[in-house]
């Protein structure tokens, strides 16, 4: 596998943490929603949860280094740094 360019690196990575923000205030919205449903008695408690499961298995699927592919873990706001391969994230 050919290396990737530096700067496309950082790229990606600034379009990964987007998109894992982007879920986690999805994730709080149909939280939200789930204990609202719950409350109210809806039909809708069960396909939420599902949602919310769907979205966990996707953030943790695609929180991975550009380069090497390697899981990243529960790290977030203080990685600048691949733990793997050691690539300049930001």
């Amino acid at each position: 596998m050919e290396p990737l360019d530096p700067d496309r690196v950082k790229t990606q990575f600034a379009k990964l943490v987007s998109t894992q923000i982007l879920v986690a205030v999805l994730a709080g919205v149909l939280a939200l929603a789930f204990v609202v449903s719950l409350f109210a008695a809806s039909d809708l408690a069960i396909p939420i949860f599902l949602a919310l499961i769907v979205l966990g298995l996707y953030s943790n699927l695609r929180w991975r280094c550009p380069a090497c592919g390697q899981w990243f873990g529960r790290r977030f706001f203080f990685l600048e740094n691949c733990p793997r391969c050691g690539v300049d994230l930001r």
